[in-house]
């Protein structure tokens, strides 16, 4: 009985040591990682700044890789509820590999780590995984930029090749991304197929009185978009707006074409560059990436941590996910008319007051040549994108932050117009906004100077947008408190 009982001791403390010297090397297999290099993102910065709180060396690195993906989308120009869904997927990755080194936030998808132990709970663990999750999705959502990406991770100072094992940075970020990117697949956007159409639609023939029809040269960008997996919708038409309420029968429709015309001859170079700066055409961060921009500087502004950042970041490019699938399912719904086909049709044969071009002001014209001060983009008028994503995305950061409060500002140079370059505006303007509110209220209306949208488009999409994001916010709640089925 000694004798088994000596044996049994020695086989023991051997299991014991054995399983010490597995767990020893588990733990130690990836040495901590270092903290993330000064470095800025490449590619094209905003055409605009704001006069504080911009980018800068010492941002974490959500808000990095944020402008990174910013960067590619002013390269790529993509229609804006494929940028919505970039920056969705992008945030989605990060925020998924970031849940690894939390107490408590569970990821949308579960990749094959385990939540990692409380002393990797620091921001050089997270970084790195963040990092490589971000060039992931971005590598694969825009592939002839890989190339880039590589290289602002390797400007982070992230060289190393991933391991493979579970306690490495590197793997965690890069399987989190494959876990997301994997369940977009085959998520209705039809990214394989570079984003083509695929429900057969074509533009109302005959074109009815009050329906949409393409500018020359113009075809409704991604009308499939209503078939988008969402984030938090039901469905795309959770939120459906009541349609829009401009009739002949009631003179509705021709007071509300009067009102573009009277806002058409009225533009000064306040109003111009409103129109301007929220225009986020070609070459630009487009609509969602604007309201990233925003979130950026609210960021700086507070202070706020890398874990705040992951939350928000996520949040906010999930809303404006669902504000581009609500938006356009609405769009391809009511089918309805843009002002610059509405004047030239209804006024046809008559003259008319309004701005006649870059650099002629306003003239009397014929009503066959009104323009829209920025282009007329190609899909329907109601509701309005714009103000959808921005009215979502301001709901997710007045709730995030507690406050409506926002106080930024943007200087709109002299001659820095795009429309008419070199003499608008005269002077710099100044523009700012105190609240969210404010900001997504001046998104919408600048589409009325910009003479693309009917008000009843931009009012509507706001109150669309809001409800967007109180359903994306209180969604995303249930990741960040542990009680969604990650």
């Amino acid at each position: 009985m000694p004798l088994r009982r000596s044996a049994l001791v020695v086989v023991s403390v051997l299991v014991l040591t054995v399983v010490a010297m597995v767990a020893s090397t588990s733990v130690s297999a990836v040495e901590k990682p270092p903290k993330p290099k000064p470095a800025m993102p490449k590619g094209p910065g905003p055409f605009h700044p704001f006069t504080s709180f911009n980018s800068s060396s010492s941002d974490n690195v959500v808000l990095k890789w944020n402008d990174q993906a910013l960067a590619a989308i002013r390269e790529v120009s993509p229609p804006p509820p494929v940028s919505a869904r970039a920056l969705a997927i992008m945030n989605t990755s990060m925020y998924n590999a970031w849940t690894a080194y939390d107490a408590t936030a569970v990821p949308t998808q579960r990749a094959r780590w385990a939540r990692r132990p409380a002393a990797e709970h620091v921001i050089e663990y997270k970084s790195m995984a963040i990092s490589y999750a971000a060039e992931r999705a971005l590598a694969n959502l825009f592939p002839s930029l890989a190339d880039t990406f590589a290289g602002f991770r390797t400007a982070l100072g992230y060289t190393m090749a991933p391991t493979g094992q579970p306690d490495d940075p590197a793997t965690i970020g890069i399987q989190a991304a494959d876990a997301v990117i994997a369940a977009r697949a085959n998520d209705g956007s039809n990214q394989a197929g570079g984003y083509a159409d695929t429900t057969g639609y074509s533009p109302t023939s005959p074109p009815q009185p009050l329906s949409w029809q393409p500018l020359p040269g113009q075809s409704f960008s991604v009308p499939h978009w209503q078939q988008v997996t969402p984030f938090a919708l039901s469905s795309a038409s959770q939120f459906l707006p009541p349609g829009p309420g401009l009739k002949k029968s009631d003179e509705a429709y021709n007071k509300a074409i009067k009102a573009i015309i009277d806002q058409s001859a009225k533009l000064d170079d306040r109003s111009k560059a409103r129109a301007e700066y929220w225009a986020d055409g070609p070459r630009s961060e487009q609509p969602p990436g604007h309201w990233h921009l925003l979130a950026g500087a609210v960021s700086r502004k507070r202070g706020q941590s890398i874990d705040q950042d992951a939350r928000l970041n996520f949040a906010v490019s999930n809303a404006l996910l669902d504000a581009g699938i609500s938006s356009w399912h609405a769009k391809r719904r009511y089918d309805f008319i843009r002002p610059v086909t509405a004047v030239r049709t209804t006024h046809a044969g008559k003259t008319i007051k309004a701005w006649a071009g870059p650099g002629q002001g306003t003239r009397v014209i014929p009503a066959e040549q009104f323009r829209s001060y920025i282009p007329t983009p190609p899909h329907p008028d109601y509701v309005s994108g714009h103000s959808t994503f921005s009215a979502a995305a301001a709901q997710v950061l007045r709730t995030f932050t507690g406050s409506d409060t926002l106080g930024l500002t943007v200087n709109f140079a002299a001659g820095s117009s795009f429309v008419e370059p070199g003499t608008v505006p005269a002077t710099t303007v100044q523009i700012g906004w105190s609240t969210y509110t404010a900001a997504a209220g001046e998104a919408g209306l600048s589409r009325e100077y910009g003479g693309i949208h009917f008000r009843d488009a931009d009012a509507h999409g706001l109150n669309l947008g809001r409800a967007v994001g109180t359903n994306t916010w209180n969604k995303a709640q249930t990741y960040f408190q542990g009680v969604a089925a990650g």
